[in-house]
């Protein structure tokens, strides 16, 4: 392996995906001491390895300054990836630190296949995933039918374990969304102790990100889910703006949720043992799901 730039990064958000990963991001870029990359997810480590390290770090890292002491980006495929976690070792050693967020499956199911619908009105290649009615789509994955990747993506005991086989445990922090829903500062707080940083006032604000919604109308949904348009709008009024989230409300219609039952129902029948197994290879309690 060739010889490691001195900018490099030290830290990956792996994922899950629609599990917070944006959120966290958010936060974290907003700390004086962590560069993060912009696009958030550049995809490097599971689609464009073969450009090499050199490319990578050039690309991403190249206007990191010297007073920051974290670098890294948050790409939610990582976690899901087989291939992801030994070319991290392979780039890395055992010298960065891995931030792995979770949550229920079939809510983290939901939520993909949410916005799954709304990205298909644009692509024609995402129409397979959301052909059917959530619980059938379920079901055709599960058959080997179609590969919507519901099931897969919130399958994190095999995922875990990839990572937890050649990293070693205190390399890896985990996450439980519902756990920042129910204790937002405390699990923000505990976040940044094992990044070693102090968090900031600015940090510890609660906020919600990427919250789903299908589009109230098709026609205006079209055109500002449009990439040169959303180019267009973060020019001008940025990303993170209040006239930014109000656009967004008016052109969506909130997401109707599943019912407990229906969770439970459709956890037990793709998910029966993920909560033990999980606990058991976590060491904690997983009460909220």
């Amino acid at each position: 392996m060739a010889d490691k730039p001195s900018i490099q990064p030290n830290f990956f958000i792996l994922g899950a995906q629609k599990a917070g990963t944006t959120s966290v991001y958010q936060i974290l870029k907003k700390h004086p001491e962590v560069y993060l990359t912009d696009p958030k997810e550049t995809r490097f480590f599971n689609l464009y390895f073969d450009k090499g390290l050199s490319w990578y770090h050039h690309t991403y890292y190249a206007d990191a300054g010297s007073h920051h002491q974290l670098l890294g980006e948050a790409t939610p495929h990582y976690l899901s990836d087989p291939e992801v976690p030994s070319r991290l070792k392979e780039a890395y050693g055992d010298e960065i630190k891995l931030v792995a967020i979770i949550r229920q499956p079939i809510r983290r199911a939901y939520s993909h296949y949410q916005m799954m619908k709304k990205l298909a009105m644009n692509n024609k290649s995402f129409k397979e995933r959301v052909a059917h009615g959530f619980s059938e789509q379920l079901r055709l994955e599960k058959d080997g039918h179609i590969k919507s990747n519901y099931l897969h993506e919130g399958s994190y005991v095999e995922h875990l374990r990839r990572y937890l086989d050649i990293f070693p445990r205190s390399s890896i922090h985990l996450m439980v969304m519902e756990d920042m829903k129910d204790n937002f500062e405390a699990e923000i707080s505990e976040l940044c102790d094992f990044l070693s940083i102090k968090p900031t006032k600015e940090m510890l604000e609660p906020r919600v990100s990427n919250s789903g919604g299908l589009p109230a109308d098709k026609r205006l949904m079209l055109l500002y889910s449009s990439r040169s348009l959303l180019r267009w709008v973060n020019r001008i009024i940025g990303p993170e703006t209040r006239l930014r989230k109000n656009l967004k409300q008016f052109l969506t219609k909130p997401v109707g949720n599943l019912s407990s039952d229906e969770v439970s129902a459709l956890t037990e029948l793709y998910f029966p043992q993920e909560k033990n197994e999980l606990e058991a290879l976590l060491g904690r309690t997983l009460d909220n799901w």
